[in-house]
């Protein structure tokens, strides 16, 4: 199930951004693993992990920050592309994460990581 502070989520792009984003792209982040609240040194080991696992895989990447829309929760993740929904699927599960967001054709979805159900 989605929850729906997901689909609340605002995002804040690292400038530069890119001048044209791609199709199909997902965003992902490392940090609080199920929903479970972690310590800032720890999200920020699981942020780095993440970037070495996008950068091995050789996958583009732009850090992105995914955020409630009162602005107070604020987790650090990437844009990644280079791979289709299954794959970016695959890396939020690695890293334990309920869901991912699935951007294509100016759409933007949440995609749960558990069942793959997907909510506009």
């Amino acid at each position: 199930m989605i929850k729906d502070r997901y689909l609340k989520t605002v995002f804040v792009a690292k400038q530069p951004a890119p001048d044209r984003w791609p199709d199909g792209f997902a965003v992902v982040t490392a940090c609080n693993p199920l929903g479970q609240r972690l310590d800032e040194k720890s999200n920020k080991s699981a942020a780095v992990r993440l970037r070495k696992t996008i950068s091995r895989l050789g996958l583009k990447r732009h850090r992105v920050t995914g955020m409630s829309a009162d602005m107070k929760h604020r987790e650090p993740g990437f844009a990644v592309w280079g791979c289709g929904l299954a794959a970016a699927l695959d890396l939020g599960r690695q890293f334990n994460q309920d869901a991912i967001f699935w951007a294509e054709e100016g759409r933007l979805d949440v995609v749960s990581c558990a069942t793959g159900e997907r909510q506009h």
